[in-house]
């Protein structure tokens, strides 16, 4: 018997190999010369004959990859042959669908889709009609083993079957949709039932139909169609589906048959509102929205737009003009299909002749007021995004022509109502979205209008006027280029004249054109580079992120301009230059040296590569001064500063600074110390991790030198962290090291200044996980076998079947219950009787007990002997025990709490009373007064607080409780007292 054991062992492993090796030879894609599809054919034919069981989670998996590998190869070199053996292959990968064992499951599905992606996808189209329509043809077998996956025997798998559908419909539903409509008939009424549980991948499958065979497919074979009551439309969940899925498909079906659906929807709510149905009315104008909603889909990439888009045109227009819930759809639609044919000169021409009916119709919609009702500011928004979009199809004639109309409108608009100024802001938003297609002569004519704008106190039409200005220094057609050419001098003194007047809502656009004209300046003007420059440095101040943004930004163009003004000279000695104009900022007041050191720190940063040690001289002097200094404002920003310049050069860099910073730091005021500290903290770990502790500690005085311990107790810490994480994980190879070493290189260079300045310290971490990994070192082949017996049938090893019963997981086997033990049963008498026994009877008791468990059993006494003292009938369960003295009787222990007979039980009136102790049972038998007892705790008396003695009937009866408690407790204590008096006479 072992010898069979052994030759059955012996057995899987070879097979184990043999598939591997097999494997190998498979995914080495050899040449037909070599390995001809005749013995490829056959070599797949014969594993049939060794295949595993279908729940041996090891064998089979290796097995089905095998045969994945073996068929793909065979596609490769015959297509035909390869297509032969695939129902077959089908048929068994089905079979493992109805396995008890997920793993093999999921094996079969990750099968099937390797299958349909890898072959079935690499066939050509052209090639599918043969394949789908000769007799006897493979592929409707295949089509009709899959169909039948949607059975409730696969019910188990479904959500794997959803997943090898949607690979389905994406490889063959654009060849063949007729072919699914069974498929997606069998997909819906699964849907549709309520207990259905695998909705989310249903969806998805059915959306990779929608995507792939199209809209008119799908809904041919599933439609949406109204209910027999007429209520509601049947399948409503296909609509978010639709509208994710819908892509390059044709237009004229959204007409044909959503269009019809919506009148119809429409008209139902109108009728419901009369009827006053309130309930069916919001249904069918939320259909009617969603359906809308789909115009969007159908507009991306439609493949029928020559054809399609005059019948739809007339209708996008009403709607857009007289349905605002409806707008937001239309106009997204219109900006794809402009977005979509503006680069091809095939569709360009087909939109741009609606331009004269659909511009007055945005235009309308743009300069009505919102607070008339006529829609919203974010509709407005959309309306002037979809109005930009279409000047770049439109006509430059009638782009001129409307242009011309909103100037002398807005020329023409000078009441001073809210509608007015309203109106009057729409039209110049308007003119502004069109100067990038009209000539010189129309900007030169808007430019003179907008200049007095600049210096209004109109904040709104200040910043329109920074907006124009703003768009033709972005726009670079050859039309804004030269009209900033020939006016470039005009707009420097133009921003220049109204620096003062300037308001703070207009500091973003206004900065990002000051660095469009420093990108164009050829020529060096220092006097326009330093009367901008103040300003540069105030903005980084600036309430709004965008101002901020672009004053920085401003700060680089211009030392940018300034190093390109002197070609010739070192780079270092240019950035030099623009820092020290920089640094005269530092003579103002705490706020302009705030904002100057922020400034300066921004260059630092930007220009660390080309500054040297040399260059760093004035700029750590002021640094360290600043860091004494008694402002607040003033210390916070020189800190940045400091923390930016030690994460940014390196040690030999910072060498000869390092005794003046511990100098700075240690004559910091002690209010700015504390208020800064965290930022100190930064700094003196990274200054300990650039130069060592011992050396900063001789440089600091005493007052440091305990926060200094802490810093290198926690780089200690993270030192050890992260060296045992390193040698907890798996060695890695040569290569993986260098990777690793490469990245924490990478990840230690600052990308940004931002990581510089922020708070959590990201140097000490290392990133293990991205280092490279070594590869799985294959380990010795040894698998376990199992046998996998039927009560039933005999196992016969000399039949060729038996193999599949040799499997190499653990089958599952299902244990019966297990009776209850005899401890847990009742004890039987010798007479047959049911002998119940309580606790007590059946463990010994205890013979210490700690003072906590004697002080609980002494509080039991208390509250039963209260009880019969105050004359109550107890409910509860006693047992009374023999003790040494027959004349004392103990209450038990026991206290009621739980469920079932052990709950505690309520008085006549249904009410829980808890428990009193009066002390009782510390009264002497033949003396006055208390005794104290043995390992007792000391007399002592108490009613609890209890809720029902609120009552006012009880008033009475309470006081005369609660007076005899403290009159004996007085009157005993008188007692002592005098006891002890006398003792002390005698």
């Amino acid at each position: 018997m072992a010898g069979l054991f052994f030759a059955i062992l012996l057995l899987q492993v070879l097979k184990g190999v043999c598939l591997e090796v097999l494997n190998s030879l498979f995914c080495s894609e050899p040449p037909v010369e070599r390995f001809t599809t005749d013995l490829n054919a056959r070599v797949i034919t014969a594993l049939y004959d060794f295949l595993p069981n279908v729940n041996d989670i090891q064998m089979m998996p290796a097995w089905l990859l095998v045969m994945e590998n073996a068929l793909i190869n065979l596609g490769r070199n015959d297509e035909s042959l390869c297509l032969s053996h695939l129902p077959r292959f089908v048929s068994s990968c089905l079979k493992c669908l109805l396995a008890e064992r997920m793993e093999s499951m999921t094996a079969a599905a990750v099968t099937l889709k390797c299958i349909i992606m890898q072959f079935l996808g690499s066939i050509p189209a052209d090639r599918f009609p043969d394949h789908l329509s000769r007799a006897n043809a493979p592929l409707p077998t295949v089509i009709a083993y899959l169909t039948a996956t949607l059975g409730y025997q696969y019910h188990a798998s479904w959500s794997l079957v959803l997943q090898v559908w949607a690979s389905m419909f994406e490889v063959m539903g654009s060849h063949c949709p007729e072919q699914f409509s069974r498929v997606l008939k069998d997909m819906s009424e699964l849907r549709e039932n309520p207990e259905f549980g695998y909705k989310a991948e249903l969806d998805r499958a059915v959306g990779s139909a929608v995507r792939y065979m199209g809209p008119r497919a799908v809904l041919t074979a599933i439609p949406l169609e109204f209910s027999v009551s007429g209520n509601d439309v049947r399948r409503s969940w296909l609509m978010p589906i639709l509208s994710n899925c819908i892509s390059h498909t044709e237009l004229a079906f959204f007409l044909e048959y959503f269009l019809p659906l919506a009148a119809k929807c429409r008209k139902i709510a109108a009728a419901r509102q009369e009827t006053g149905d309130i309930i069916q009315q919001k249904v069918h104008e939320t259909l009617v929205v969603q359906i809308w909603g789909l115009l969007p889909a159908f507009c991306t990439k439609p493949t029928d737009l020559l054809t399609s888009f005059k019948n739809l045109a007339k209708t996008l227009g009403q709607t857009i003009s007289e349905r605002a819930d409806l707008r937001s759809f239309c106009l997204s639609g219109l900006r794809k299909l402009i977005h979509f044919s503006k680069d091809d000169d095939e569709y360009r021409p087909e939109l741009a002749k609606y331009a004269k009916n659909y511009l007055p119709i945005l235009f309308n919609i743009f300069t009505a007021d919102p607070s008339e009702g006529a829609g919203s500011r974010v509709d407005q928004q959309v309306v002037l995004d979809t109005i930009r979009e279409y000047m770049q199809l439109t006509d430059q004639k009638l782009v001129h022509t409307h242009f011309d109309k909103c100037l002398d409108n807005v020329t023409e608009n000078t009441a001073q109502d809210a509608s007015a100024k309203f109106k009057r802001n729409a039209l110049l938003d308007l003119a502004i979205s069109m100067v990038h297609y009209v000539d010189i002569e129309r900007l030169t004519k808007i430019c003179s209008y907008v200049t007095p704008l600049l210096q209004g106190a109109d904040k709104t039409l200040q910043k329109k006027g920074y907006r124009f200005l703003d768009s033709i220094c972005t726009m670079k057609t050859a039309t804004c280029s030269e009209f900033l050419s020939q006016n470039l001098q005009l707009l420097q003194t133009m921003l220049l004249s109204n620096l003062s007047t300037s308001n703070s809502s207009s500091k973003g656009p206004r900065l990002r054109c000051l660095i469009n004209i420093f990108k164009m300046m050829d020529s060096e003007n220092r006097d326009f580079l330093v009367a901008v420059l103040p300003e540069a440095i105030l903005c980084t101040r600036e309430i709004g992120e965008a101002a901020r943004k672009n004053a920085y930004d401003l700060l680089v163009t211009m030392c940018e301009a300034n190093i390109g003004w002197h070609p010739d000279g070192e780079l270092n000695s240019s950035v030099m230059d623009f820092l020290q104009m920089m640094v005269a900022g530092l003579a103002g007041s705490p706020s302009m040296i705030h904002c100057t050191v922020l400034a300066i720190t921004r260059i630092v940063f930007e220009y660390r590569k080309m500054l040297t040690s040399d260059n760093l001289v004035v700029v750590m002097e002021h640094c360290c001064s600043l860091i004494k200094s008694k402002s607040r404002e003033v210390v916070t920003p020189a800190l940045s500063l400091l923390k930016v310049i030690i994460g940014s050069f390196d040690v030999t860099v910072l060498a000869r600074y390092l005794q003046p910073v511990c100098e700075s730091l240690a004559h910091m005021k002690e209010d700015n110390r504390h208020h800064v500290r965290f930022k100190v903290k930064e700094i003196l770990e990274r200054v300990v991790r650039k130069f060592g502790f011992e050396t900063v500690h001789k440089l600091l005085p005493e007052a440091f030198h305990k926060q200094l311990v802490n810093v290198r107790k926690a780089q200690e810490r993270k030192k050890r962290e992260s060296v045992s994480e390193k040698h907890s994980g798996k060695q890695q190879t040569d290569d993986g090291e260098d990777e690793s070493l490469l990245q924490s290189v990478k990840k230690s260079q600052p990308e940004s200044i931002d990581e510089l300045l922020r708070d959590s310290d990201s140097e000490m971490e290392t990133d293990d996980a991205a280092g490279g990994q070594n590869k799985k070192a294959k380990s010795a082949v040894t698998v376990p076998t199992w046998l996998r017996d039927d009560s039933d049938n005999i196992t016969d090893f000399l039949d060729k079947s038996a193999a599949k019963n040799i499997i190499a997981s653990r089958p599952t086997v299902r244990r019966p219950e297990k009776s209850k033990e005899l401890s847990e049963q009742f004890k039987t008498g010798a007479d047959g009787r049911m002998v119940i026994t309580e606790l007590e009877e059946d463990q010994p008791v205890p013979t210490h007990r700690d003072d906590g468990q004697a002080e609980l059993d002494d509080i039991d006494d208390i509250f039963e002997q209260f009880e019969m003292q105050a004359g109550k009938k107890s409910k509860k369960r006693k047992i009374e025990m023999m003790s040494e003295s027959a004349s004392q009787i103990s209450a038990s222990t026991y206290a009621p709490g739980g469920r079932g007979i052990h709950r505690p039980l309520a008085n006549k009136k249904g009410r829980f009373e808890p428990p009193t102790h009066t002390g009782a049972e510390f009264k002497a038998k033949k003396a006055a007064g208390d005794i104290k007892k043995k390992n007792k705790v000391d007399p002592y008396a108490y009613i609890p607080l209890n809720t029902n003695n609120l009552n006012r009937r009880k008033a009475a009866k309470m006081k005369g409780q609660y007076k005899n408690l403290v009159g004996g407790a007085q009157k005993g204590a008188v007692k002592g007292k005098r006891g002890h008096k006398a003792g002390k006479r005698k």
